[in-house]
């Protein structure tokens, strides 16, 4: 609908010499009969409003594929749905039918992308969760089946999942596949004794746990000079709250986690990047995914 950026797209199109691509100026949900049939469409609805504020219904962006995805079907092999990563899993499954897989993408700690593959045959779906490095596939039924074992303190490792894993929602399951443990029913972050390969998150060598005491929490500040990363996980407070509270710089090397533990606790866990070379032996091949691959590690995942 935008002629500009039509006339961009024509001239990066001969640049890069795909003869084949042809361009159409037009409002696809005013004309869904005229498309060709093909292979694969992929939609990328417009997430803005006519005053420009952003939108993340389905219903609200442009084009409305809870009208338009009917005629997609029948124009389409399958077809691949870019939404507001902002967007409910569970709503966008109430809204498109047929999905096949759902696609959460993160990039530097944020969920970036959220992409529904449809298919007219699909009946169950898979969720797929990635980060750049690794790929976490999962089913919502072994999610709903997966039991997660409750630590009862923070072991010497400590493991926080992908952006991407937790917009998915696998949050029992994660313990279960990676033999870990929960810190609190709803603190998704895991703990263990030994490293896991292949883990989709970060991992970090718990040095220490302290409670919210005047005196522990101002040893503790002095121990890093004032300065760390600081991230809250179930936890009664913002970032912004208690960094101000502890008078806390950003940066450095240590890593702190603001979080509640299984026995209703509020901590601090004091971590550091572990050495992963140096330690690569403590490695439990039990703890890799089962046979058959859950978790790739190595290709990045480009979109």
């Amino acid at each position: 609908r935008q002629p500009e950026l039509c006339r961009i797209a024509a001239h990066n199109f001969k640049t890069l010499g795909l003869a084949q691509a042809e361009i159409r100026e037009t409002d696809s949900s005013l004309s869904p009969d005229e498309w060709p049939d093909a292979a694969c469409c992929f939609v990328d609805p417009a997430r803005r409003d006519t005053v420009g504020r952003k939108t993340v219904a389905i219903e609200d962006c442009e084009p409305d594929l809870s009208i338009l995805q009917e005629a997609i079907r029948r124009k389409a092999a399958f077809s691949l749905i870019k939404l507001s990563p902002m967007l409910d899993i569970r709503t966008a499954l109430r809204t498109l039918a047929h999905v096949a897989e759902v696609h959460a993408v993160s990039v530097q700690g944020e969920c970036k992308e959220l992409l529904l593959v449809l298919r007219p045959d699909a009946g169950r779906y898979d969720i797929v969760c990635a980060d750049g490095t690794h790929r976490f596939r999962f089913r919502p039924e072994e999610e709903e089946a997966a039991v997660a074992e409750m630590a009862d303190d923070t072991g010497r490792y400590l493991y926080e999942p992908s952006a991407a894993l937790l917009k998915a929602g696998a949050f029992k399951l994660t313990a279960a596949r990676y033999g870990l443990r929960k810190l609190h029913p709803n603190t998704h972050l895991y703990t263990a004794d030994h490293l896991v390969d292949g883990f989709p998150g970060r991992c970090f060598e718990v040095k220490g746990v302290t409670g919210f005491g005047k005196r522990a929490l101002r040893d503790l500040c002095r121990s890093v000079e004032e300065r760390a990363n600081l991230t809250v996980r179930n936890f009664p407070g913002t970032v912004a709250e208690l960094r101000k509270r502890l008078k806390l710089r950003e940066g450095g090397d240590a890593y702190w986690f603001a979080t509640t533990l299984a026995d209703g606790r509020h901590v601090l866990i004091d971590c550091r990047k572990p050495d992963l070379h140096a330690r690569g032996d403590e490695t439990s091949g039990k703890d890799a995914p089962p046979h058959g691959g859950t978790t790739e590690a190595g290709t990045p995942y480009i979109i």
